[in-house]
C-alpha cells in the first residue's frame, strides 16, 4: 500500500560551541508503515549505535502521525513505505534530494525472508529486519549528507544477504573517512542556519 509509510525527519541542531562534543542529529519518527514495535525498537537502537560509532549523537523522537513538521533549512525526511512502483525491486532505499530519504520496508522484509542460506537471519527474523532497516536508514541518511557509494562498509551500493550473515549481527559501519565527512556536513548544515 503506497499510503502506508513511516516518516523520519532529521533535524540538525548545534552543539553550542567549539567544544569537542559529538555532532548531533535529531530524527523525528512517524511510523505509518506499521513496522512492528519490536522491529522498530531494535532498528532505533541499531541506528543510534551506527551513528555513535561515527562520533554522531542521534536523538530519536517518536511522534504521533497527526503532529506537524515545521520546515527548516536542515530538514531531512525519511519515508519508510512500500516499494510500490519504484523501478528496481532490489533497491531497499533511495535518497530524494534535497528533501529526504526513502526506505522500502516491504523489500526489507523480503530481503530477510529470501536469505534462506543465512541461518541466523531465518532464526532471528526480528533482529535481521531491524538490522537491515537500520542499515538502510543510515545508508540513505549518509547520501542525504553527500556521501557517495563506496566499495566497502555501509555505503556500498548493493547488499547481499551474505553481507549481513558475515556480520553475525554486528552492525555495518561508516568508514572513518565517511564518519569525518558526516561530522563535517552536520557542522556545515548547523552553521548555515
Amino acid at each position: 500500500m503506497i499510503g502506508a509509510s513511516m516518516l523520519f525527519t532529521a533535524l540538525l541542531y548545534s552543539t553550542g560551541g567549539s567544544n569537542a562534543q559529538p555532532a548531533r542529529l535529531t530524527v523525528v519518527v512517524f511510523n505509518r508503515a506499521q513496522v512492528p514495535e519490536d522491529v522498530l525498537r531494535l532498528a532505533k537502537a541499531y541506528t543510534l549505535r551506527i551513528f555513535a560509532r561515527s562520533g554522531i549523537e542521534v536523538k530519536w523522537l517518536d511522534v504521533d502521525g497527526h503532529d506537524s513538521i515545521h520546515e527548516a533549512s536542515d530538514l531531512r525526511v525519511v519515508a519508510i513505505n512500500r516499494g510500490g512502483t519504484y523501478k528496481d525491486v532490489h533497491v531497499l532505499g533511495a535518497t530524494v534530494k534535497p528533501a529526504g530519504v526513502w526506505a522500502f520496508y516491504d523489500r526489507i522484509e523480503k530481503f530477510v525472508a529470501d536469505a534462506t542460506c543465512i541461518e541466523r537471519m531465518q532464526r532471528y527474523p526480528v533482529e535481521a529486519r531491524a538490522q537491515v532497516l537500520a542499515a538502510v536508514i543510515a545508508h540513505e541518511l549518509g547520501h542525504s549528507f553527500e556521501l557517495p557509494h563506496a566499495g566497502e562498509g555501509l555505503m556500498r551500493p548493493k547488499w547481499m544477504s551474505r553481507d549481513f550473515g558475515k556480520l553475525d549481527f554486528e552492525l555495518p559501519a561508516f568508514t572513518s573517512n565517511e564518519a569525518a565527512q558526516l561530522r563535517t556536513q552536520l557542522s556545515l548544515a548547523v552553521s548555515s542556519r
